[in-house]
């Protein structure tokens, strides 16, 4: 059941992304982003189970999408490793961003603040305890400014929380570049 509907999400998606790129208005993209993510799940020593046990580490993933004037979507693909308290987090998410200041700040802005929504899958891995996969959902916000017309950096942080019993939420600030094509 589980893979089925990452399967139909991922199908979701990627359909969506087919079709906003006929649009004349929008541009595809692929990206890279960097970011500190805090993990607050369950971990074990082997002996003692340490409930809801939060961490920091480094993440990166990338991700493709289409942006318009008005909004951007994306498939994001995350990689989470804390080596010091044994905890590993894949994520696979789908996000909707809208920029919700463009007619205050005009189209000739190179600042776009937005704000979204995601829904995903995750794989959760901590030592001495099972795998923890679900679905992960949640909101995210940020800035994207435009360094050049085919070039483009965001500044965001996004919190998503899973239905796993052994993970609880993840937040991160990220940094991300796109290339617009």
């Amino acid at each position: 059941m589980k893979k089925q509907l990452t399967t139909a999400c991922l199908f979701l998606g990627l359909g969506c992304l087919a079709n906003a790129t006929e649009m004349t208005d929008t541009k595809a993209f692929v990206g890279l982003e960097l970011g500190y993510a805090q993990v607050q799940g369950d971990t074990s020593n082997g002996v003692f189970l340490f409930a809801d046990t939060q961490d920091s580490a480094l993440n990166y993933g990338f991700r493709i999408g289409a942006v318009s004037d008005e909004w951007r979507t994306s498939f994001i693909y995350n990689y989470y490793n804390n080596t010091d308290s044994n905890q590993n987090l894949e994520m696979g998410l789908f996000t909707l961003d809208y920029y919700f200041m463009e007619s205050a700040m005009g189209s000739d802005s190179a600042f776009h603040p937005y704000l979204g929504f995601n829904v995903g899958y995750g794989n959760y891995e901590a030592s001495n305890l099972p795998n923890a996969n679900g679905m992960l959902y949640g909101g995210q916000g940020g800035l994207l400014f435009d360094v050049t017309e085919n070039i483009d950096m965001d500044v965001s942080y996004r919190h998503s929380f899973s239905n796993s019993d052994a993970l609880n939420h993840i937040g991160a600030v990220m940094l991300g570049v796109n290339y617009l094509y």
